[in-house]
């Protein structure tokens, strides 16, 4: 129903009474048409309330969602920018660890960490980074993370990647027995 502006509910006001004392209304015509028009006045303004109000609120809804969305864009945006070696020094401190005790666990020289470390575009070799992951203790998402960072994955198809996988899911952290495995499957051994 299309609402009416004040003006339009005088107007309309003034043309029913006009049509009314022309064809000889009664008084009680008139009152009828006023009180018509007293009902389509107080109608017209809770409309106008209910949908100023309706408004409002979706407004206020989609403000919200749209401020929430822009939070996880942002967030994601940032995470996006984040290269491998930012991503390896914040979870080495994630993990309480200091820089050589990582390194050490890990069997990664020390020279070959501080190039990571000093160079943003330095990308390590996929046995490297895994070595960080199991020396760090991560789970399966964060090693897939920080593949992810140097620009590589785990894939379901090559038996190297695969006894990773089953060991890190199943949360065993030992490099003796993941190099064992590695050496009974004929794979490379991590960071040998």
């Amino acid at each position: 129903m299309p609402l009416l502006t004040p003006i339009q509910i005088a107007s309309l006001t003034s043309r029913i009474i006009a049509k009314s004392l022309a064809a000889g209304a009664t008084s009680s015509i008139l009152e009828q048409a006023t009180v018509a028009t007293a009902d389509k006045i107080q109608s017209t303004k809770i409309t106008a309330f209910v949908d100023t109000r309706t408004s409002e609120s979706i407004s206020k809804q989609k403000n919200n969602f749209t401020s929430h969305l822009k939070d996880q864009l942002d967030q994601e945006i940032i995470g996006q920018h984040e290269s491998f070696s930012q991503l390896l020094l914040r979870k080495i401190r994630e993990k309480g660890m200091d820089n050589a005790e990582c390194y050490t666990k890990a069997n990664v020289d020390r020279r070959v960490f501080s190039k990571i470390i000093s160079n943003n575009t330095y990308r390590p070799k996929k046995r490297t980074i895994i070595s960080f992951a199991i020396a760090l203790e991560l789970s399966l998402d964060e090693t897939k993370e920080l593949l992810m960072k140097a620009e590589l994955a785990l894939s379901d198809n090559v038996n190297f990647d695969l006894i990773i996988k089953h060991f890190i899911t199943n949360q065993i952290y030992d490099f003796f027995l993941i190099n064992e495995v590695l050496l009974e499957y004929e794979q490379p051994l991590l960071n040998e």
